[in-house]
């Protein structure tokens, strides 16, 4: 298939993981990915800890009244990166 027909692809996929996760919007802010969740969620310190030791200083999260999390992904594929991060709130 042709990359552009892949990219859309990951999108969708994207997009439904999010919303299954309770995540609100997804979008790219100074060259780092911000993810924004609603008030319910699946954040919960299991998975923080868990997202902290595997990305340690790259990740930023918040979770305050608007809970986030500001990741630093370097590198050229972050669909594939955006998903990779996704499939870690689900093992």
């Amino acid at each position: 298939l042709p990359q552009e027909v892949m990219n859309l692809i990951n999108v969708s996929y994207i997009r439904a993981m999010a919303e299954k996760l309770g995540i609100s919007r997804i979008h790219e802010e100074q060259k780092k990915v911000i993810f924004e969740f609603y008030e319910k969620n699946l954040l919960n310190p299991q998975k923080i800890a868990k997202l902290s030791e595997i990305y340690g200083m790259g990740i930023l999260i918040h979770a305050g009244v608007k809970p986030f999390i500001k990741c630093n992904f370097n590198g050229k594929n972050k669909l594939h990166q955006v998903t990779t991060f996704l499939n870690h709130f689900v093992v």
